[in-house]
């Protein structure tokens, strides 16, 4: 009886080790490369105060310093959709200078996804130009941005694009990518571009 006590002991003891073998090597692997510098920035930035800090002393020559190859940079949405609102919320209040300066903040920080480098960080940035450019577009601020962080042409946008993007272009069907520049195209009209206003009743105009 006692040796039949001794062998199930052992048999116990043997499931229990191979079941947490396997995690146990998986906590034994070597760990991800840390995060650069400007991912560990932005991992933190929840709201527009912190943004506007990140940007006022970010050097897009350096954003790469201490990254990783195929590094991703942490979304931060919460903060620009936050801009977005505050420019309608200051072009409501006829605030137009302070309503232009939060859409060029957000071109600025699409600037950083995109100079980062590597397609689902572009991807990103074009995401926040989209939102920025729509809104523009909505409160009639199209070419009244900051030049700072916008082409000069359409060509030069979709170039930059291009470079950032690097070798991860060719790894996404062709369709998609055509997609992508269309899109890119579309939002670099709508930040870049002033479209002209309508004179008050010209519609009624004889």
């Amino acid at each position: 009886m006692k040796t039949l006590f001794v062998l199930g002991f052992l048999f116990f003891f043997d499931a229990v080790f191979h079941a947490h073998a396997e995690p146990l090597a998986a906590l034994r692997r070597d760990p991800s490369p840390p995060a650069g510098q400007v991912s560990q920035d932005l991992f933190w930035i929840a709201d527009t105060v912190k943004m506007d800090r990140f940007l006022a002393q970010v050097d897009l020559k350096q954003l790469r310093r201490g990254a990783y190859g195929g590094e991703i940079l942490p979304e931060t949405r919460a903060a620009w959709h936050d801009y977005a609102r505050q420019a309608r919320k200051l072009a409501g209040a006829g605030k137009d200078d302070a309503a232009i300066d939060r859409l060029s903040q957000m071109v600025m920080l699409a600037a950083v996804y995109r100079d980062f480098g590597g397609f689902q960080n572009v991807a990103q940035g074009e995401e926040i130009r989209c939102l920025a450019g729509h809104v523009a577009e909505e409160l009639n601020y199209g070419g009244r941005l900051s030049p700072r962080y916008l082409e000069c042409s359409v060509q030069d946008c979709l170039h930059s694009l291009e470079i950032s993007a690097g070798l991860d272009a060719t790894k996404v069907a062709p369709e998609f990518w055509q997609h992508f520049v269309e899109y890119a195209a579309q939002n670099w009209a709508r930040l870049a571009i002033r479209m002209p206003q309508t004179a008050v009743g010209a519609d009624s105009a004889p």
